[in-house]
């Protein structure tokens, strides 16, 4: 039992750092539309030092981390092979934080961030303060989106 309590306390602590990490990054893309690569690393430094934690203590297997993993792929792949929209430092930052989710939390959280974009960008094309050639932050909402998931399910 304290076992599954101090899991529950450092992924807690390290997700709330993540989570911080990112709307940080957040705010500074949706200034200047450009993720500095301090954000993505420090993101990779704390899914390090989760997955050390989790291999260790909690038995998790590499194949949990390859696939925490995917997600964040997938939406690299898709920056770089789409050449608009998403851009390559939020594929990054979903790629660096996968592993402190998990592949079920991270799949379901980069859902939810896409689900967010298309209502926000509803709303903007609506209020008239957004075109359909407007660029927008897309990590706002994937912080948003992992942010929702990550304590929906604590």
């Amino acid at each position: 039992m304290k076992i599954i309590e101090e899991r529950l306390i450092v992924e807690t602590v390290i997700r709330v750092a993540v989570l911080l990490i990112m709307l940080i990054s957040a705010f500074e893309d949706m200034r200047s539309k450009k993720i500095d690569i301090i954000y993505p690393l420090a993101c990779a430094f704390m899914s390090v030092i989760w997955s050390f934690y989790s291999g260790i203590y909690c038995k998790e297997g590499l194949y949990t981390i390859v696939l925490s993993l995917l997600p964040g792929a997938i939406m690299l792949a898709l920056s770089g092979a789409l050449k608009t929209g998403l851009g390559i430092g939020d594929g990054l930052m979903a790629l660096a934080a996968g592993p402190v989710f998990g592949p079920s939390l991270a799949f379901t959280g980069i859902t939810m961030a896409f689900v967010f974009s298309a209502v926000g960008s509803i709303f903007l094309l609506i209020s008239g303060k957004a075109s359909l050639k407007s660029k927008m932050a897309f990590l706002p909402y994937l912080t948003a989106g992992m942010g929702v998931i990550s304590f929906a399910f604590i």
